[in-house]
């Protein structure tokens, strides 16, 4: 029995669930894997896992165990293996059908006569990570794009409710909807990413989680990124459905939005066709 645990946040959880499967493969082991909660409707259904458990909750006997992050070392993985099988993760289909007929409520076209395409924002990771400050921007900065015609906005961010988003979106735009505080754990958040047709996010979880459903996602970065994103690239080793958008210095948002303002309105462009 091979125990698979977490050590890290939820976007590391993310990033290297897609080994377990070949850790599987190789190990020929019982793989027992370990996570948080809110990743649990996620983790279950990854492949290779046989047991499924929460962190904190008690551990069956096991013979081995290793960190999630360590599997890609222990078993060989260099870079140009990656990305492996996308998507590797999936949300539980109760979760994708509820979302997919509550987004179905917004109004069916916009102004002008065209069904909007729609984009999931955020812009803020977990504030009790170290370097949060610098990879997080404002909303102030996505609401510059509010006014790029054929989008339904909206907010993924989880501790953002209606009010403060209404309050931080330019008014006479086409309005935001508030999802966050709906989110009750990575099930939800991956059933509504799954009924988008992008999502716009700073480095953190819903990023990741982005890409490893395979679904169209741009991520937002600071001058000198997590290592994982490396250095001088607008793709991902990791998430082939993944743009990245680089601050040309530190600090420096207001030039990756100016970046991303033509590139949605070309993504929209091509959407309509």
């Amino acid at each position: 029995v091979l125990l698979v645990h977490t050590e890290q946040g939820y976007g590391d959880t993310i990033l290297f669930a897609r080994f377990v499967q070949q850790t599987k493969l190789q190990s020929q082991a019982k793989v027992v894997l370990e996570g948080p909660v809110a990743l649990l409707p996620l983790l279950r259904n990854v492949a290779g896992t046989d047991v499924v458990i929460q962190a904190g909750a008690g551990r069956p006997k096991i013979d081995f165990e290793i960190p999630l992050p360590g599997l890609p070392g222990a078993l060989g993985i260099e870079i140009q293996q990656l990305p492996g099988p996308i998507p590797y993760l999936r949300a539980p289909e109760s979760a994708s059908a509820a979302w997919r007929q509550h987004l179905a409520q917004r109004p069916a076209t916009d102004a002008t006569g065209r069904v909007p395409k729609k984009v999931g924002i955020v812009w803020t990771g977990n504030p009790a990570q170290n370097l949060n400050a610098l990879r997080s921007c404002t909303l102030a900065h996505f609401a510059r794009l509010a006014t790029i015609p054929g989008i339904a906005w909206y907010s993924l961010q989880r501790e953002a409710d209606e009010q403060a988003v209404a309050a931080g979106w330019p008014a006479g735009a086409p309005s935001i909807t508030a999802l966050g505080p709906m989110l009750n754990d990575f099930g939800d958040t991956a059933a509504v990413i799954g009924a988008l047709d992008l999502v716009i996010s700073v480095d953190t979880s819903v990023a990741h989680l982005a890409g490893a459903l395979g679904r169209p996602v741009w991520t937002l970065l600071s001058h000198t990124p997590d290592w994982r994103w490396q250095l001088d690239r607008a793709d991902s080793a990791w998430y082939p459905t993944m743009r990245l958008f680089r601050q040309p210095r530190w600090g420096d948002w207001d030039s990756v939005f100016e970046a991303v303002a033509p590139a949605l309105r070309e993504f929209i462009a091509v959407s309509y066709g």
